[in-house]
């Protein structure tokens, strides 16, 4: 149940395209490379559909982008599917499973589970606020081995425009999310 809350959130923030409309704006990223604000917004739409939809193979911005940057996008094109395919997988499950436990009314077994998951993302949080930039970069050698992640202004400045600051409010809205699901479904299980 846990994992499904964290997938779902996950699915959610990664399409939460206010947020980078926010940090567009307010950081006025479409100067970085000398493009208005509409055309960028258009640039992010287009990358979000590549990500997303399977039948979109070609990844066609008009930000310059090179072989390295490409491929790193197809590598997270690759993730956005997994997360979409456990969604497919961990909904009818938790269907079931929820139907279970309230039949059976043993929604109490979930508490000190949920209790840990609880303080697992507080502490994942703390090190994300007081420690992103190590956090984010131990995150990335981790997911893309290939190094496929480390970006040039120069030959991608795709980079100026997906700024630190965007995968920062990103994770605070994940964490917050899961967070405040998980703290609802405690107490949820505690009334039960």
């Amino acid at each position: 149940m846990w994992l499904l809350i964290v997938v779902a959130s996950l699915a959610f923030v990664i399409n939460l395209r206010v947020l980078y409309y926010y940090v567009m704006m307010h950081d006025n990223l479409a100067q970085n490379i000398n493009l208005t604000p509409d055309v960028l917004k258009h640039e992010y739409q287009m990358l979000i559909s590549y990500l997303n939809y399977p039948w979109i193979t070609e990844l066609n911005l008009k930000i310059p982008m090179s072989v390295q940057g490409k491929h790193h996008f197809a590598v997270v094109k690759k993730m956005f599917f997994i997360c979409y395919s456990l969604l497919v997988i961990l909904i009818p499950i938790n269907y079931y499973n929820w139907r279970s436990l309230r039949r059976k009314k043993q929604f109490v077994l979930l508490i000190r589970p949920f209790s840990c998951y609880f303080q697992l993302v507080l502490l994942g949080a703390v090190f994300w606020l007081f420690f992103f930039n190590q956090v984010f970069i131990d995150l990335h050698k981790i997911v893309f081995t290939d190094k496929s992640w480390i970006f040039s202004p120069i030959t991608d400045p795709i980079i100026l425009v997906l700024p630190a600051k965007f995968f920062f409010l990103a994770g605070c809205c994940w964490l917050v999310l899961v967070e405040g699901i998980t703290f609802g479904l405690l107490k949820f299980f505690k009334v039960q």
